[in-house]
């Protein structure tokens, strides 16, 4: 009786892990000794030292992501990125960034510094790496002629041949989204298709994007990738023009709860913002005028997104933010 309860303790244990996968790097940097490595997934970010150029580094989650690798030399760079500061590097070259898809098996760089840029990683078909590498081959010329089109049109946008850029940029952009799209139909039920649709759908329409997240199976729906899709399709399906606004409770710059509930009865314009987003920055002056132009009528809430507390006030006292 003790052998049956050990051996189904184990089966229990095997089924409960069954989804779990493994990130792994090895990387061999010829022409380093000390080095910084930052390895970042959606929700995590794990920093690595090397006094020999050589990492090994595995990570147990429950589902693959696109990873984002950082190699840094040199101790003021490396001492710069460490707080999160990356303007003081004391070099851009002192820093590489690569990201990819993990795998179940180990992403691989043998290289000096200056060539991990452009080293060229093996993937085998059918892995991650692979599917999303289709992707991009789909959406990447969709991207260049976007941008082609964003520096022909500089300094015409009030004149007849800029309102011609503005409508092929936008068709460019609803291209993308057929594109994006089209390939999550194609590569449904896979990590890759999980991340195209978080990144790169930006569908607005909460019954088409659920159709979209339901043509996955229930292991992926726990992928973060996926779960925020969940919460956006949520949000879209409260968020009907004509309805009344959610409550949402928010701290204020004075440190009290602020909810959305205590402001009824007024027109409120919710100006979402972070000290990292440089249109948002210069879109303050042209805030505040409005604020004390319609200051009698409206009430302006403007909402900190992916700030700390101490970011934020800095940010407040900056810009001198009411």
């Amino acid at each position: 009786m003790k052998h049956f309860i050990a051996l189904a303790l184990v089966c229990l244990i095997s089924k409960q892990d069954s989804y779990a996968q493994t990130i792994k790097l090895n990387a061999r940097i010829t022409d380093v000794d000390t080095m910084l490595v930052i390895v970042r997934g959606l929700n995590w970010t794990d920093t690595l030292m090397t006094s020999n150029g050589i990492v090994s580094y595995e990570k147990r989650i429950d589902h693959h992501e696109l990873i984002h690798i950082i190699f840094v030399k040199n101790n003021q760079s490396m001492n710069a990125m460490r707080e999160g500061n990356e303007r003081k590097m004391k070099s851009k070259s002192d820093g590489v960034f690569r990201q990819i898809f993990s795998d179940d098996n180990p992403v691989v760089f043998t290289s000096n510094f200056s060539g991990i840029a452009n080293l060229v990683l093996k993937t085998s078909e059918g892995s991650n790496q692979y599917q999303y590498n289709q992707f991009r081959k789909r959406f990447e010329p969709l991207v260049k002629i976007a941008r082609t089109i964003i520096d022909s049109s500089s300094g015409k946008s009030n004149t007849e041949s800029g309102s011609v850029y503005n409508m092929l940029y936008k068709r460019v952009l609803e291209i993308e989204e057929e594109v994006a799209a089209q390939f999550v139909k194609d590569y449904a039920n896979t990590i890759a298709g999980a991340y195209v649709l978080y990144r790169y759908c930006r569908i607005e329409d909460a019954r088409k994007l659920n159709a979209l997240y339901q043509l996955f199976n229930d292991d992926l729906k726990k992928s973060g990738y996926l779960m925020n899709i969940r919460e956006k399709v949520l949000s879209l399906q409260a968020l009907i023009p004509g309805k009344p606004a959610p409550d949402f409770i928010v701290k204020s710059m004075e440190g009290y709860n602020l909810s959305l509930d205590s402001l009824k009865g007024k027109y409120i314009v919710l100006d979402f913002w972070g000290s990292w987003c440089e249109p948002c920055i210069r879109g303050f002056p042209e805030m505040k005028t409005y604020q004390s132009k319609y200051k009698e009528k409206c009430t302006f809430l403007g909402i900190a997104c992916k700030d700390d507390y101490e970011t934020w006030k800095k940010a407040l006292n900056k810009y001198n933010l009411g």
